[in-house]
């Protein structure tokens, strides 16, 4: 079920934003093409559910769209201003016309993919190395955008903080679970805690899912892993590199899945055509200096 809203097209909203389309809507929000009739620039205006929220619901929602205003990636959309209106919430976000990954499912090649592993893993890398590391927790087709260069963007990064407080204000009836086709293994257990792996396993669902048009393990995700199931192969005329890319992203246990900025080295190495071999040795060696520096310096002192 969605909230209600009540925008309606061809109006002006906040006396700037002329309101042609609705791009869509969720429980939370709408997002509506608008025209800026002061510079004539296509916008995205996101509208939050009028949901009663009390004042320090309202603060709160306003903190995190700040935050998301003042800190820029160039692989993050962020919001060129916000404000609130009868006591709901709006952001303007730029407008980018070839919407998201989910228009775009099995019309990529394999550099398009790689690609995209390199813009999507530059965000988390950098979400994962704030303090504290933000967990972007919805990497899924349907919030990646692809902009006008043909760069890939995450969207709504503190959606779910925002998501949060507008739920309180909410009936239980009026909003859903959602499916739990990008949910790690771990987050069926009891310990449902987010972690930045989650991240690199939702990033994993995703990659599949743009290349074969179906999630791994459908609306059951990861349960399935912990369950037993294998990770289907990948069919196609694809690369083992990038086979095996994707197998290591949705790994059983979360400290065999490589880290955000790991991937995009990886992605950087696929897309300049090196071996795949030569950064896994490289790596290795890496972990045994790391985990067994004693070793090493022994075997240095027999030389």
């Amino acid at each position: 079920m969605h909230i209600s809203i009540t925008m309606k097209e061809k109006t002006v909203f906040q006396k700037n934003y002329y309101t042609e389309r609705l791009l869509s809507r969720s429980h939370y929000s709408e997002v509506w093409l608008a025209k800026d009739v002061c510079t004539n620039v296509y916008v995205a205006l996101k509208i939050y559910a009028d949901t009663c929220l009390e004042n320090d619901g309202l603060e709160r929602i306003k903190e995190e769209l700040s935050i998301m205003s003042n800190i820029r990636h160039k692989n993050l959309l962020s919001p060129y201003f916000y404000d609130v209106f009868e006591g709901r919430p709006w952001a303007v976000f730029p407008y980018c016309k070839n919407g998201n990954l989910l228009e775009a499912i099995g019309q990529f090649s394999e550099e398009q993919v790689w690609m995209l592993i390199r813009d999507v893993s530059n965000a988390l890398s950098f979400l994962h190395s704030l303090h504290p590391p933000k967990v972007y927790q919805s990497v899924k087709p349907d919030n990646i955008i692809i902009d006008d260069e043909g760069n890939y963007l995450l969207t709504d990064w503190r959606s779910l903080d925002i998501q949060y407080q507008i739920k309180k204000s909410l009936k239980r009836e009026t909003w859903g679970a959602g499916n739990c086709d990008y949910l790690a293994p771990e987050r069926f257990g009891r310990k449902n805690i987010p972690t930045i792996e989650n991240d690199i396993y939702a990033l994993g669902i995703t990659v599949y899912e743009v290349l074969t048009g179906n999630t791994p393990f459908g609306e059951y995700g990861g349960q399935c892993q912990k369950l037993g199931a294998s990770i289907p192969d990948l069919e196609g005329n694809y690369s083992e590199q990038l086979k095996n890319s994707i197998k290591q992203c949705l790994a059983l246990e979360p400290w065999d899945r490589p880290s955000a900025q790991q991937l995009a080295l990886l992605s950087e190495t696929a897309l300049k055509g090196k071996k795949w071999y030569s950064h896994t040795i490289l790596y290795y060696l890496y972990s045994i200096r790391k985990f067994f520096p004693t070793h090493q310096k022994s075997n240095n002192s027999k030389k």
